[in-house]
């Protein structure tokens, strides 16, 4: 059957409409990809545009190549993909060498066994497991039975994006008081910003030792120094690094616009940046003051207030959350801690 299966594959040439129909006709509605750092998917982003005369021209807007990455990956941990479960049963040398897969079968692979036993074996985890991956394993679930997904954010989050966008580009067009408020907006001594949401402020004396599921705890320091690098697909493991951002001047008057800032806001939220005062007299105090001197009788702020609404709300229902491993001191035990939107 595999052997029938692998043949098909290789020798399909159905169009995208074909097989979507041939997928629908078995049931299956959706595709949901799975989220992984052992390869790259290649993207290719076209337009078509189509003259007075009906012909049709392409314009690519993107075209990346993809990539495997298997080398340096830290997903395997979390599900190592069927294409691993093949290679164990094939492989002698595992512990899975020569059994089934499948589960009602006498030679069943994990009848006596879990999937951590076999990652610890090829060493794609090491025994035992370290503090931080108790804690994973604890919340979470069993290490190579953990699914990670792609979670798009909510369609208001998309539209709150370009609705503010509209109105920043507008706004700045049609002014040029505007334009030079929105232009004294520092860029330069933040080019690169760490943020600590409540949560963390209020145990600002406490060490940060890791942010991310796939790489446990490690050295870091003092979480009122900032948080360290949250779960990603590019940033290696045991490398102390802060969670930075980038925020564009559009990122600072799109959040003034969807809080509703006033100046008394100023200094309250610029307690959660490293440079409190940097980011009260050279960011939020221009922001603001474009958000509320430029934009105030635009139709489209309010429809910008009730999108921040809508998203929220639906940010918090899909329960997004940053997560830090700390430590109060070294008698202390490692803790995990997460922090929901409203922190």
């Amino acid at each position: 059957m595999g052997h029938q299966w692998l043949t098909m594959v290789q020798t399909n040439v159905n169009s995208i409409d074909e097989e979507v129909a041939y997928w629908t006709q078995g049931g299956i509605v959706t595709y949901i990809v799975q989220w992984q750092n052992y390869k790259i998917s290649g993207l290719i982003n076209t337009y078509m545009i189509e003259s007075a005369f009906g012909v049709q021209y392409p314009m690519t807007l993107m075209h990346t190549n993809g990539s495997y990455n298997v080398a340096s990956q830290t997903s395997f941990k979390m599900y190592w993909g069927l294409a691993s479960d093949l290679w164990a049963v094939a492989n002698n040398s595992t512990l899975l060498g020569g059994k089934s897969l499948i589960q009602n079968s006498s030679y069943f692979g994990f009848m006596n066994q879990s999937m951590l036993v076999l990652l610890t074996q090829n060493k794609t985890l090491m025994s035992p497991l370290s503090a931080g991956f108790m804690l994973v394993q604890n919340r979470i679930g069993p290490f190579g039975s953990i699914d990670m997904v792609y979670v798009p954010p909510p369609a208001s989050a998309n539209n709150l994006m370009a609705t503010s966008l509209d109105l920043i580009r507008a706004t700045i067009f049609e002014s040029a008081s505007a334009a030079s408020t929105f232009a004294a907006i520092s860029t330069d001594q933040t080019a690169s910003v760490a943020i600590i949401p409540q949560l963390f402020l209020n145990i600002s004396s406490w060490m940060a030792l890791g942010g991310s599921l796939l790489c446990g705890d490690y050295a870091g320091g003092p979480v009122g120094m900032g948080l360290t690098e949250f779960t990603s697909r590019t940033t290696p493991c045991n490398l102390a690094l802060l969670a930075e951002f980038v925020p564009t001047r559009d990122n600072y008057v799109m959040s003034a616009l969807s809080l509703q800032l006033k100046t008394s806001d100023i200094v309250p939220t610029c307690s959660h940046h490293q440079s409190p005062d940097v980011c009260a007299s050279n960011i939020l105090s221009p922001a603001v003051a474009f958000s509320t001197n430029f934009t105030g009788k635009d139709a489209r702020l309010m429809a910008i207030q009730t999108l921040a609404t809508e998203a929220l709300t639906q940010i918090w229902a899909a329960q997004v959350s940053l997560m830090q491993f700390v430590q109060e001191n070294t008698t202390q035990p490692l803790e995990m801690i997460c922090s929901d939107p409203s922190g």
